[in-house]
């Protein structure tokens, strides 16, 4: 795994419902299909982001996210109007919240 970078984000959750997404919440935008287990670790980021440095499967790490912190894998794209965001995917959508100035590393 090589370290790309350091950034800081806002980083929220989501749950894959019609609500928050769109028709079929379970599919992503890379094409993967949400299996809807709690230890998944997947990410939507802003289109930004992916712009920048990020691809999809890139491995990203969360830091200063309480019990949030660890390796997450980007499947998903946020919607056009989030710029420097991550939304973690949370299957069962259980907690949730919103943290700003958060560090990630980025590694592929």
């Amino acid at each position: 795994i090589v370290l790309y970078d350091t950034i800081n984000v806002t980083v929220t959750t989501y749950g894959p419902t019609i609500a928050q997404c769109d028709s079929n919440p379970r599919e992503t935008a890379s094409g993967y299909i949400i299996k809807g287990t709690p230890d998944e670790n997947i990410v939507a980021v802003s289109r930004d982001l992916m712009n920048w440095r990020l691809n999809f499967n890139d491995t990203i790490q969360l830091i200063g996210m309480d019990s949030y912190n660890g390796k997450y894998t980007v499947k998903d794209l946020m919607n056009s109007r989030f710029t420097k965001s991550i939304d973690i995917c949370l299957p069962l959508n259980i907690g949730g919240g919103k943290w700003t100035n958060r560090k990630i590393l980025i590694k592929r």
